[in-house]
Protein backbone atom coordinates (compact mmCIF):
# COMPACT_ATOMS: atom_id res chain seq x y z
CA UNK A 1 0.00 0.00 0.00
CA UNK A 2 1.02 3.54 -1.15
CA UNK A 3 1.28 6.52 1.33
CA UNK A 4 -1.36 8.72 -0.19
CA UNK A 5 -0.78 11.76 1.78
CA UNK A 6 3.10 11.35 1.67
CA UNK A 7 2.83 10.87 -1.89
CA UNK A 8 0.45 14.11 -2.30
CA UNK A 9 2.76 16.29 -0.01
CA UNK A 10 6.01 15.29 -2.65
CA UNK A 11 3.60 16.08 -5.56
CA UNK A 12 2.93 19.60 -3.85
CA UNK A 13 6.98 20.06 -3.00
CA UNK A 14 8.41 19.07 -6.47
CA UNK A 15 5.55 21.54 -8.38
CA UNK A 16 6.96 24.12 -5.91
CA UNK A 17 10.30 23.55 -6.85
CA UNK A 18 9.63 23.23 -10.59
CA UNK A 19 7.67 26.72 -10.43
CA UNK A 20 10.63 28.57 -8.27
CA UNK A 21 7.80 29.03 -5.64
CA UNK A 22 9.26 29.18 -1.93
CA UNK A 23 7.52 26.08 0.03
CA UNK A 24 6.43 25.30 3.53
CA UNK A 25 5.50 22.31 5.15
CA UNK A 26 3.89 21.68 9.09
CA UNK A 27 3.02 18.17 10.13
CA UNK A 28 -0.37 17.83 12.53
CA UNK A 29 0.70 16.52 16.07
CA UNK A 30 -2.63 15.03 16.49
CA UNK A 31 -3.28 13.39 13.01
CA UNK A 32 -2.09 12.30 9.33
CA UNK A 33 -2.77 16.07 8.28
CA UNK A 34 0.00 17.61 6.51
CA UNK A 35 -0.11 21.54 5.67
CA UNK A 36 1.96 22.60 2.66
CA UNK A 37 2.30 26.29 1.98
CA UNK A 38 2.91 27.96 -0.87
CA UNK A 39 4.62 31.55 -1.26
CA UNK A 40 3.02 33.67 -4.54
CA UNK A 41 2.88 37.17 -5.55
CA UNK A 42 4.36 37.90 -1.34
CA UNK A 43 1.27 36.27 -0.39
CA UNK A 44 1.68 32.34 1.06
CA UNK A 45 -1.19 30.18 0.32
CA UNK A 46 -2.44 27.13 2.14
CA UNK A 47 -3.10 23.62 1.03
CA UNK A 48 -4.26 20.45 3.57
CA UNK A 49 -3.62 17.15 2.76
CA UNK A 50 -5.43 14.77 5.26
CA UNK A 51 -7.88 11.92 4.86
CA UNK A 52 -10.37 13.51 7.18
CA UNK A 53 -12.73 17.01 7.17
CA UNK A 54 -11.04 19.73 9.52
CA UNK A 55 -12.32 19.80 13.22
CA UNK A 56 -10.62 23.08 13.75
CA UNK A 57 -11.40 26.14 12.21
CA UNK A 58 -7.29 27.43 11.20
CA UNK A 59 -7.23 23.80 9.61
CA UNK A 60 -10.68 25.08 7.58
CA UNK A 61 -8.45 28.10 6.61
CA UNK A 62 -6.69 26.26 3.94
CA UNK A 63 -7.75 24.84 0.51
CA UNK A 64 -8.34 20.70 1.21
CA UNK A 65 -7.27 17.48 -0.28
CA UNK A 66 -9.06 14.98 1.37
CA UNK A 67 -7.65 11.41 0.12
CA UNK A 68 -7.23 7.81 1.89
CA UNK A 69 -4.57 7.56 4.03
CA UNK A 70 -3.48 4.74 1.71
CA UNK A 71 -3.93 3.57 -1.71
CA UNK A 72 -2.89 0.03 -3.89
CA UNK A 73 -1.86 3.02 -6.80
CA UNK A 74 -0.98 5.98 -7.37
CA UNK A 75 -2.94 5.95 -10.29
CA UNK A 76 -6.20 6.39 -7.38
CA UNK A 77 -4.77 9.91 -6.81
CA UNK A 78 -4.74 10.89 -9.95
CA UNK A 79 -7.62 13.40 -9.64
CA UNK A 80 -6.20 14.81 -6.53
CA UNK A 81 -2.97 15.62 -7.90
CA UNK A 82 -3.87 16.92 -11.13
CA UNK A 83 -6.07 19.70 -8.87
CA UNK A 84 -2.80 19.53 -6.06
CA UNK A 85 -0.37 21.03 -8.94
CA UNK A 86 -3.01 23.46 -10.56
CA UNK A 87 -3.19 24.92 -6.49
CA UNK A 88 0.00 24.79 -5.83
CA UNK A 89 0.52 27.17 -9.22
CA UNK A 90 -2.35 29.20 -8.73
CA UNK A 91 -5.04 28.15 -6.65
CA UNK A 92 -5.00 27.52 -2.29
CA UNK A 93 -6.04 29.91 0.52
CA UNK A 94 -4.37 33.30 1.70
CA UNK A 95 -2.73 32.54 5.04
CA UNK A 96 -0.02 33.27 7.52
CA UNK A 97 3.35 32.42 6.83
CA UNK A 98 5.33 29.46 9.03
CA UNK A 99 7.43 32.53 10.75
CA UNK A 100 4.86 34.96 11.21
CA UNK A 101 3.09 32.12 12.89
CA UNK A 102 5.93 31.01 14.85
CA UNK A 103 6.68 34.56 16.28
CA UNK A 104 3.10 35.24 17.39
CA UNK A 105 3.23 31.75 19.12
CA UNK A 106 6.45 32.87 20.81
CA UNK A 107 4.60 36.18 22.12
CA UNK A 108 1.35 34.53 22.92
CA UNK A 109 3.95 32.56 25.39
CA UNK A 110 5.75 35.40 26.73
CA UNK A 111 2.58 37.16 27.40
CA UNK A 112 1.41 34.26 29.66
CA UNK A 113 5.23 33.63 31.03
CA UNK A 114 5.30 36.72 32.27
CA UNK A 115 4.65 37.45 36.08
CA UNK A 116 4.51 33.54 36.93
CA UNK A 117 5.23 32.65 40.27
CA UNK A 118 7.34 29.74 41.94
CA UNK A 119 8.32 28.74 45.06
CA UNK A 120 11.64 27.87 46.05
CA UNK A 121 13.84 26.36 49.19
CA UNK A 122 13.89 28.32 52.28
CA UNK A 123 10.39 30.10 52.29
CA UNK A 124 11.03 32.02 49.06
CA UNK A 125 8.61 32.98 46.26
CA UNK A 126 9.65 34.30 42.94
CA UNK A 127 8.31 36.28 40.08
CA UNK A 128 9.32 36.12 36.19
CA UNK A 129 9.86 39.17 34.62
CA UNK A 130 9.84 38.62 30.94
CA UNK A 131 11.46 41.91 29.83
CA UNK A 132 14.55 40.95 31.92
CA UNK A 133 14.54 36.93 31.66
CA UNK A 134 15.08 36.80 35.36
CA UNK A 135 13.92 35.32 38.79
CA UNK A 136 12.67 38.35 41.24
CA UNK A 137 12.17 37.51 44.46
CA UNK A 138 9.23 38.83 46.14
CA UNK A 139 8.37 36.96 49.46
CA UNK A 140 11.05 35.29 52.29
CA UNK A 141 8.62 33.47 54.71
CA UNK A 142 6.02 35.33 53.88
CA UNK A 143 7.63 38.94 54.27
CA UNK A 144 8.85 41.35 51.67
CA UNK A 145 12.23 40.90 50.96
CA UNK A 146 15.32 43.29 52.01
CA UNK A 147 18.01 43.99 49.99
CA UNK A 148 20.60 41.50 51.75
CA UNK A 149 17.62 38.61 51.05
CA UNK A 150 18.54 38.89 47.15
CA UNK A 151 22.17 37.99 47.51
CA UNK A 152 21.76 35.15 50.70
CA UNK A 153 18.95 33.22 48.55
CA UNK A 154 20.16 33.85 45.13
CA UNK A 155 20.84 30.19 45.13
CA UNK A 156 17.28 29.35 45.55
CA UNK A 157 16.31 30.73 42.49
CA UNK A 158 14.53 28.71 40.02
CA UNK A 159 16.81 27.36 37.26
CA UNK A 160 14.66 27.46 34.69
CA UNK A 161 11.95 30.16 33.10
CA UNK A 162 8.67 29.16 33.55
CA UNK A 163 6.92 26.53 30.96
CA UNK A 164 4.03 27.31 29.26
CA UNK A 165 2.60 24.81 26.96
CA UNK A 166 -0.21 26.23 24.65
CA UNK A 167 -2.99 24.60 24.07
CA UNK A 168 -4.15 23.62 20.71
CA UNK A 169 -7.46 25.45 20.69
CA UNK A 170 -5.08 28.65 21.67
CA UNK A 171 -2.50 27.89 18.94
CA UNK A 172 -5.32 27.42 16.44
CA UNK A 173 -7.26 30.85 17.52
CA UNK A 174 -3.39 32.60 17.23
CA UNK A 175 -3.30 31.17 13.37
CA UNK A 176 -7.29 31.58 12.38
CA UNK A 177 -6.67 35.59 13.00
CA UNK A 178 -3.30 35.68 11.46
CA UNK A 179 -5.06 33.61 8.63
CA UNK A 180 -7.84 35.92 8.82
CA UNK A 181 -5.45 39.23 8.02
CA UNK A 182 -3.30 37.46 5.88
CA UNK A 183 -6.64 36.97 3.83
CA UNK A 184 -7.73 40.21 4.18
CA UNK A 185 -4.29 41.71 2.80
CA UNK A 186 -4.37 39.99 -0.28
CA UNK A 187 -8.39 41.41 -0.82
CA UNK A 188 -6.87 44.89 0.25
CA UNK A 189 -4.91 44.27 -2.72
CA UNK A 190 -7.12 43.26 -5.51
CA UNK A 191 -9.27 45.45 -4.41
CA UNK A 192 -6.50 48.45 -4.62
CA UNK A 193 -5.35 46.78 -8.07
CA UNK A 194 -8.83 46.50 -9.56
CA UNK A 195 -9.41 50.49 -8.58
CA UNK A 196 -6.45 51.72 -10.40
CA UNK A 197 -7.12 49.55 -13.33
CA UNK A 198 -9.95 51.48 -13.61
CA UNK A 199 -9.10 54.75 -13.50
CA UNK A 200 -6.43 53.64 -15.91
CA UNK A 201 -9.16 52.77 -18.09
CA UNK A 202 -11.09 55.80 -17.49
CA UNK A 203 -8.08 57.78 -18.35
CA UNK A 204 -7.49 56.36 -22.15
CA UNK A 205 -11.05 56.36 -23.05
CA UNK A 206 -12.44 57.79 -25.82
CA UNK A 207 -12.71 61.08 -24.36
CA UNK A 208 -8.81 61.30 -23.20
Amino acid sequence: MIDAIGYLRSVAVVEAGRAGLPVEVDFSRQSEAVYVRVKRDSFWYGLRIASHEPHHVCSADCEQFLVPQEVASVTELAAAESRLKQAVVAGGQVVAGGGEVAAALLEEVRRQRDRQRQSGESGTLWQWEEQKLAWRLIRVEGREPLPADHQVHAGNRPNAPPEIRLTPSEQCAIRHRLNFRAAWAREEQLAWSTAVRVASADEGGPNA
